[in-house]
């Protein structure tokens, strides 16, 4: 999927948030774990709003 479709979906799934970042799931996992990135459940799914991906570039850089 282009980078610009995933960019522009409010909620993303696991695998979209890694193609986004261009990391791997267990990163993916490991930024959960430590809190940096919320996750949201529906169902058995798991997304993560694509905003909380913007923000954690944001802070970072502060």
């Amino acid at each position: 999927m282009p980078y610009e479709i995933l960019n522009s979906k409010p909620y993303l799934s696991i695998s979209e948030s890694c193609k986004l970042l261009g990391i791997s799931r267990s990163t993916i996992y490991r930024l959960i774990q430590q809190k940096k990135i919320e996750t949201y459940k529906i169902g058995n799914r798991t997304i993560i709003r694509n905003i909380d991906i913007n923000n954690l570039f944001i802070n970072n850089n502060k």
